[in-house]
């Protein structure tokens, strides 16, 4: 904007022709480099708004007629332009090119009763839960927080982890509104009825949301935290697939909660993160757009019995286009609706997230 301010200034004092000439040529080649930059950060209408498009080719025409003798080096210097949203990380994959619910969910190697049933999700015999994936999938998995609008997950799987949700491992990227939101679906608002327990989610001072279905004034009579906001969503009163629960209970409609995720808060990737009840809510609604499953090579000794098997998946609308082992021995499957491709630039399984 400076210089374009300067260009303006620029018109009305005297110079020689020659002198406007060369000053033209670069004022054009500063703005077209400028336009792209500024497409490479994702904000293309502010660039189109003060720097006309015709203004710029025009200038830049200027500029090759100015230096006729480095033809070569100009035409070089203008292709070189054009891929500076590339080189920016313009076709890199982000939050804003990947739309939808992208689930992810770990199981042991543990036999499941189904024969095209998963492993556990957690080992019963455990004091304390504990990760039991290799370091490269934990990377992997906060690749994928940080593409998401949105970290989701059920009551239980704060409950047992306590888990922050944030994006850690691997750097955020630039020009981002910090982490990715962190979405918990509570019916009963229950983590804030436990006033001994301080859940490092409510305290870090990040987005928080929280899908329930108690009244409004009792509602918030239990967060006073700015970070955290408290939504009012639809429920469907079915049996729980939550092994802790065997009585027919009240559970979060996750339609409601896709809707409002975007119509009210502008999330349009979200990524389902647990535990396997929450997963198959979603998947029995058929929401899930592309999974993945990582399947460690660990056993528990007494394991919790995810209830997820392949037939749920296909029943999803899903199918499973490839797998791979990654550098820590964990066996990465990977899911996409049908007819859908991997949301990779090559197309590799393992280049995203």
């Amino acid at each position: 904007r400076h210089r374009y301010q300067h260009s303006i200034y620029f018109s009305s004092v005297q110079f020689s022709s020659e002198q406007k000439l060369h000053v033209r040529g670069i004022l054009a080649k500063y703005r077209l480099l400028l336009f792209w930059l500024e497409c490479a950060a994702r904000t293309l209408p502010a660039p189109v708004r003060f720097i006309p498009v015709s203004d710029s080719l025009l200038a830049y025409s200027i500029t090759m007629n100015r230096h006729r003798c480095k033809g070569y080096f100009s035409i070089f210097s203008f292709f070189s332009i054009l891929f500076v949203p590339y080189v920016c990380g313009l076709a890199n994959t982000s939050r804003e090119s990947v739309t939808g619910v992208t689930l992810k969910i770990a199981f042991d190697s543990s036999p499941s009763d189904d024969p095209d049933g998963y492993g556990g999700v957690a080992d019963a015999s455990a004091i304390k839960s504990e990760r039991f994936t290799s370091p490269e999938s934990l990377d992997m998995v906060h690749r994928l927080r940080r593409v998401s609008d949105c970290v989701l997950v059920g009551r239980g799987t704060v409950e047992a982890d306590d888990c922050t949700l944030t994006v850690r491992r691997v750097p955020l990227f630039e020009g981002r509104d910090g982490q990715p939101t962190r979405v918990v679906l509570d019916p009963h608002l229950r983590l804030f009825k436990d006033v001994e327990r301080k859940y490092q989610m409510f305290q870090d001072g990040h987005k928080v949301i929280v899908y329930h279905h108690m009244q409004d004034e009792l509602a918030q009579s239990f967060s006073e935290n700015e970070t955290v906001n408290l939504v009012n969503v639809s429920v469907n009163n079915e049996l729980s697939n939550d092994m802790s629960i065997e009585t027919p209970t009240f559970y979060i409609d996750p339609t409601s909660v896709i809707k409002s995720l975007r119509e009210e808060f502008d999330i349009n990737h979200v990524m389902v993160e647990g535990g396997p009840a929450t997963a198959i809510s979603f998947l029995e609604k058929r929401l899930v757009d592309r999974a993945i499953i990582v399947k460690a090579p660990v056993a528990f000794g007494k394991p919790v019995p995810s209830k997820m098997s392949k037939r749920i998946m296909v029943n999803a609308g899903l199918e499973c286009i490839g797998h791979y082992k990654n550098a820590g021995g964990d066996e990465i499957e990977c899911w996409v609706r049908s007819g859908d491709d991997w949301p990779s630039e090559d197309g590799k399984l393992t280049s995203w997230p």
